[in-house]
């Protein structure tokens, strides 16, 4: 019996040593997450700003189940509003969710434009139209044979086709070094005069395409950060007009693009 009683504690003991070396690992790997997001660390040196920091925590959180499941962390909605008297960080703390978003790969890092709501008071719809294409310059990002891209061809975007070469070749020339050729098409299919069918693919290739004139689709998009948007008067119409284009935009690009709005609370 004495024997057994030993046999069961040190069971038991070994049962708690699993579980906080279990316990141990899983805050390591929070550690280890937690360093790439310098975003969160400044978030939470900042003074006060509780429910915006927890939203941020909350996010992460998500944002790695999502992505351990298989999800897309890009179909939730990532846009916020601010509200707050003059001075209680709301510059601040948007500047740092926009660099959390691109830590968390959920919207090209870097890509964020600040814009107030003067600005787009005094210039109406034509300046918002400035602003947005700053979301959807090229990226410098590797790409591959058999990605599909968006292409800039005769000085338009909105052509899309798949990558079917990359030119590394040392001895290529200049004009077509380091460059792509992407084919457009799809295939067609030709009825034959025996009733019997062959397919071909169609050739609409551009051959020798440089980076700068394609993007990826993960490349566009961003957070646009409007300040002080209580200075927007909807009273007005070019104010009104200016809030439903930027509606259209949100739902056209979806997840790929957030805006963080931030005024002040009584005049939002």
């Amino acid at each position: 019996a004495g024997r057994e009683a030993a046999a069961g504690r040190e069971a038991a003991a070994g049962r708690e040593a699993a579980a906080t070396t279990g316990d141990q690992a899983d805050e390591a790997a929070d550690e280890a997450a937690d360093e790439d997001l310098t975003a969160l660390d400044e978030l939470e040196g900042l003074v006060g700003l509780r429910e915006a920091k927890a939203h941020c925590r909350l996010l992460r959180d998500a944002v790695a189940l999502e992505k351990e499941r298989g999800d897309d962390p890009k179909l939730k909605s990532l846009s916020l509003v601010l509200t707050g008297s003059p001075g209680t960080g709301k510059t601040a703390f948007a500047l740092l969710y926009a660099q959390l978003l691109g830590e968390l790969e959920v919207l090209p890092s870097g890509r964020v434009v600040r814009v107030t709501g003067a600005q787009l008071q005094d210039g109406g719809v034509e300046a918002l139209e400035e602003v947005l294409k700053g979301f959807d310059e090229p990226g410098e990002g590797g790409l591959q044979v058999g990605d599909v891209v968006e292409a800039r061809r005769e000085g338009t975007w909105g052509h899309f086709g798949r990558i079917v070469r990359h030119d590394t070749s040392p001895r290529a020339r200049p004009p077509y070094k380091d460059s792509y050729d992407i084919h457009f098409g799809g295939r067609v299919r030709f009825e034959l005069s025996d009733g019997t069918s062959v397919s071909r693919r169609d050739n609409d290739f551009d051959i020798g395409v440089r980076r700068k004139d394609i993007r990826a689709k993960a490349e566009t998009g961003g957070v646009l950060i409007l300040d002080d948007a209580h200075q927007l008067s909807t009273s007005e119409k070019a104010a009104r007009q200016v809030l439903y284009r930027l509606k259209e935009e949100m739902d056209a690009r979806g997840g790929r693009f957030a805006v963080v709005v931030a005024g002040d609370e009584k005049q939002l």
